[in-house]
């Protein structure tokens, strides 16, 4: 009896807790949705709809009335009825307002408001006119659907066999996802973070507390992503993380049409303008569109609603409150959904990362009456800011990374969590953890992170161990066929040492070449690491060897195939690695040892010809990323964003009379890459890069200027395989420098789309100057300089068979051949793929 009362008592919260509203509202004449209409509610709150003019919202309450307004329109006021009726309203426009739709006049109102705003932003901007803030967020990310629009039906496909109907198969998956969706989402992730801003710097982020379902260490590639990283009032919007032309900049107005939809109160009782933007072109691609509610009295932005309509619907709302010391808005939340859309506008995500494309399949018919559970799904992500500090006295804390993750962030208990969380954990969402973290742990998923992290570096972990890929396997002309194995240990042998090495053999010189050392750790914090080695192996005469070059997947380069001018060494080195800022990374090496080159060549020192000889060199070399992002994890630096820019710099001196040093004289060396993007796959990279040495050093130690090419016979024998920024047209050692300067010039193109048939054009020039001091030292090999600069240009065409692709060079200018034939080089091309 006592349950049965319960049951009557509580029923009708139940029915209330439940009450969803759905609807469209349309212009009377046209029949088109009307994006943004205002809806104020019978309990005083007030919903908009989206650019669809769609709504959807929930209300424990009992609403017995739904008002709506829209400028333009006369405003109508409907009755609501039962649970889930799905509402079509349709609002009759004004006679003398219909012209009001598209407003193109420079001077229209609307214009005045965003010009207002734009000029008023120094005043509203508090990255310019606060001297410093912090503030706590709490954000929740979640895919989940709504179980009440899915269908539990189970379909049963029938196929026609000899005039009966024959049962082939039974379509459960709707069913299986409701029931699932009613007992946990897909996935869940948390986040406590603090914000530390100091004008003249940008925003630092110090993630607090992580959890990911599924993950018992913090997933660092998701916290890189930018779901929605921008200031209200920056030059462009960052939109899961695609950048987006920002409509209250002056270049706004050649990218938008502006209209007033509204006036009404905001929350400090103000009257705000609601503004309406859209794209004023129309293309492939789904633009910004949304709303922006600017403050009247101060012309600054109370509230934004922006919308991208594509194959998928992408919201994103942000919620400003008022400061009454201050005077001036802040943001107080954001919520970003991601949906499936109506339409077949391209939308691209994170930066290019993941792309949706019409489908360009003309034959493809879909019924879209028919909605699918995946149609359901959504992704929201939210984020609630807290306990916001301006002007503090006492500094605030900073680091130099843009995101900070600390050591316990994914060891915080249920009572930190709560203090940030606006409602307690539910348990459908406890749920969603538990069930997630057990799928991925019986599929080892965490381990397959771990394995793609250490490719993308070209290693492949162990428990206690890396390997080295770029050890494992090459061919060159000295050793031919070199296997080797090496690598170092990780942290599960120790956080604070390491011992690293190497061994191969060559199957045509018959050598074994190998190094062992050892490092320890200085400094977590600046990643310092102080080593002492021993190497006994082989280098390339003449190229250039830059300490902080990035070799993951050397091995990979084809042009090892070809090289036959090597110098032996056998040396001690100790060096010292520091990061003196995240995109600012240095290292120190003083090596000893004995060269001797493997070709024919001496060098004639002090009346001497030495073909060995004993260098004693200590060297610094720098990576500068300056438009690079880093985040400071508990395993070490990562990248979040990569930079278009970066710089090598190296010095060497070399000592005569130093631990047994033969030689005197200084090395410069330096790379610049900047790479200029116009669309995905689509961009002009640019390469500088040259050396000077001042005094007389070895062959080895000098610029060959990477040479790719041999004039062999017959022609059909100089088909060899491209090589990574090499002359394609220079024969080996050729030319050898101890002044040289080299430009490249690659223009990528759109890739061609042909299906699966995805091949690259890639337009490439390079131009090379350089000298010689004192040819008459360097004995036993012919050779030439290049004062007179050379030059050659040609076309790539890769990715036309599994990362296979072919390349065409012409050499022109002072060293051309008289023999064109000479002067031609084909390559074959190969970019390797890691399929992600």
């Amino acid at each position: 009896m006592k349950l049965k009362l319960l049951f009557i008592v509580f029923f009708p919260v139940f029915i209330y807790a439940q009450q969803t509203y759905t609807g469209i509202i349309k212009n009377a004449k046209t029949k088109e949705p009307l994006a943004f209409a205002n809806i104020n509610t019978s309990d005083s709150k007030i919903i908009y709809t989206n650019i669809y003019g769609k709504f959807e919202f929930q209300s424990n309450k009992n609403i017995q009335e739904l008002n709506i307004s829209y400028v333009g329109f006369y405003t109508k006021k409907i009755k609501t009825l039962n649970n889930n009726f799905y509402y079509e309203i349709f609002l009759e426009p004004k006679i003398e307002s219909l012209n009001e739709v598209v407003i193109q006049a420079s001077d229209n109102e609307a214009i005045k408001i965003i010009k207002n705003t734009i000029a008023n932003e120094p005043n509203n901007n508090l990255l310019k006119n606060i001297s410093n803030f912090s503030y706590d967020t709490y954000n929740k990310t979640v895919i989940t659907a709504n179980p009440d629009s899915i269908s539990a039906k189970i379909d049963s496909l029938f196929k026609t066999e000899n005039n009966k109907r024959v049962l082939k198969k039974i379509d459960s998956s709707a069913f299986k996802i409701k029931a699932t969706l009613e007992k946990r989402h897909l996935f869940i992730s948390e986040k406590i973070s603090k914000f530390h801003y100091k004008k003249g710097s940008e925003i630092k982020e110090e993630i607090m507390a992580t959890r990911v379902a599924g993950f018992k260490q913090p997933l660092y590639e998701m916290l890189a992503l930018n779901f929605s990283d921008f200031n209200i009032y920056d030059n462009d919007f960052i939109i899961a993380g695609t950048k987006y032309i920002s409509p209250i900049t002056n270049n706004g107005f050649q990218e938008y049409h502006y209209k007033i939809l509204d006036t009404i109160k905001n929350s400090i009782g103000n009257e705000s303008y609601l503004i309406h933007f859209k794209p004023k072109k129309i293309g492939a691609k789904a633009g910004l569109e949304g709303v922006l509610f600017v403050d009247a009295s101060q012309f600054s932005i109370s509230k934004a609603i922006l919308e991208l309509k594509g194959l998928i619907y992408v919201k994103l709302t942000q919620d400003f409150e008022f400061d009454n010391d201050l005077k001036k808005w802040f943001e107080s939340e954001k919520e970003l959904v991601i949906t499936k859309g109506s339409n077949d506008k391209n939308i691209t995500l994170f930066g290019n990362m993941i792309k949706f494309e019409a489908s360009e399949n003309k034959n493809e018919e879909k019924n879209k009456d028919q909605k699918e559970p995946s149609d359901f799904i959504y992704f929201s992500s939210k984020t609630i800011n807290s306990n916001i500090v301006f002007n503090t006295v006492k500094p605030i804390t900073s680091f130099a990374e843009k995101v900070k993750i600390s050591e316990t962030a994914h060891l915080k208990n249920e009572d930190y969590w709560n203090k940030y969380r606006i409602d307690s954990i539910s348990k459908k969402e406890l749920n969603t953890y538990q069930t997630i973290d057990s799928i991925t742990l019986n599929k080892n998923i965490e381990h397959k992170i771990e394995v793609f992290r250490e490719l993308t570096k070209g290693f492949y972990p162990t428990k206690y161990f890396k390997i080295n890929l770029g050890n494992v396997i090459t061919v060159n002309q000295h050793e031919g066929l070199r296997l080797g194995f090496g690598g170092e240990t990780n942290h599960n042998v120790s956080n604070y040492f390491k011992l690293e090495g190497y061994i191969a053999y060559g199957t045509k010189d018959n050598n074994y070449k190998y190094q062992y050392g050892t490092s320890v750790r200085l400094n977590k914090y600046h990643n310092t690491w102080f080593g002492l080695n021993y190497t006994n192996d082989i280098k390339e005469a003449a190229s250039l060897d830059f300490m902080l070059e990035n070799t993951s997947f050397a091995l990979i380069n084809p042009r090892n195939l070809n090289i036959s001018d090597f110098y032996h060494y056998k040396s001690y080195a100790a060096n010292l690695i520091h990061d003196i800022l995240p995109n600012l990374e240095s290292k120190f090496k003083l090596s000893t040892g004995d060269y001797e080159t493997v070709f024919d060549y001496a060098f004639l020192n002090k009346s001497v010809l030495k073909t060995n000889y004993h260098l004693t060199n200590l060297s610094a070399g720098f990576l500068y990323t300056p438009f690079s992002k880093y985040m400071q994890t508990p395993i070490g630096k990562r990248k979040i964003t990569t930079g278009y820019t970066d710089f090598l710099l190296q010095a060497t001196q070399s000592f005569d009379g130093f631990l047994g040093g033969e030689f005197d004289f200084t090395k410069f060396i330096f790379r610049a890459n900047h790479r200029i993007p116009f669309k995905k796959d689509h961009y002009l990279y640019l390469m500088l890069q040259g050396g000077v040495v001042f005094g007389d050093a070895p062959m080895t130690h000098l610029f060959n200027a990477t040479p790719n090419y041999t004039l062999k016979h017959p022609w059909i024998k100089r088909v060899t395989f491209g090589g990574k920024n090499s002359f394609e047209t220079m024969q080996y050692n050729e030319f050898i420098s101890d002044r040289y300067l080299m430009l490249q010039v690659h223009q990528y193109l759109r890739k061609f789309n042909f299906g699966k048939f995805k091949p690259q054009v890639t337009l490439i020039s390079r131009a090379a100057f350089g000298n010689l001091s004192n040819k008459e030292n360097h004995q036993l090999i012919q050779f030439n300089t290049m004062e007179k600069g050379y030059f050659e240009s040609g076309i790539e065409m890769n990715n036309l068979f599994k990362g296979f692709g072919v390349s065409a060079f012409y050499r022109y200018g002072a060293y051309h051949h008289q023999n064109i034939s000479n002067n031609i080089a084909i390559k074959v091309t190969y970019k390797l793929s890691l399929g992600f």
